[in-house]
């Protein structure tokens, strides 16, 4: 079952990020900063292909289908 963000609380946002490496946790605030996945590469000193990974893992962990369902999170979440 995927995560209903819309009622949840900042408190329940920042136990579900809880579930996320440091790394994912920093590529996710770029993500919520804007950044395109070749930005967050250079700026973390990776590649795109393992930014997408990052994404794909973070989505998973967090039990959402997009970007900005996990966008939410990180707002709500103070990430």
């Amino acid at each position: 079952m995927k995560t209903d963000v819309r009622d949840m609380t900042p408190a329940q946002c920042r136990e579900l990020l809880q579930k996320l490496t440091d790394r994912q946790r920093e590529v996710l605030a770029l993500v919520a900063d804007g950044l395109p996945n070749k930005a967050i590469a250079w700026k973390l000193d990776m590649s795109e292909r393992t930014v997408n990974a990052h994404r794909r893992d973070i989505y998973t962990r967090l039990e959402v289908n997009c970007t900005a369902h996990a966008v939410v999170l990180a707002v709500r979440g103070g990430v």
